[in-house]
């Protein structure tokens, strides 16, 4: 599992086709994309690090 970190550029156009592209790349290997933004990293990053470890 990847947990992807989004921030302001990922709401580009080309930036999200090439982060759709890569993320069905990798989900047809077996690895799930997780993604979050970066305030939620930032401001939150107690509460990311739990939610993406209990996804195991």
């Amino acid at each position: 599992m990847i947990l992807e970190v989004d921030g302001n550029h990922h709401q580009e156009s080309e930036q999200k086709t090439r982060d759709y592209v890569r993320d069905r790349v990798l989900l047809r290997e077996g690895i799930p994309t997780v993604r979050f933004t970066y305030d939620e990293c930032y401001n939150q990053s107690e509460k990311v690090v739990i939610e993406f470890l209990n996804m195991f």
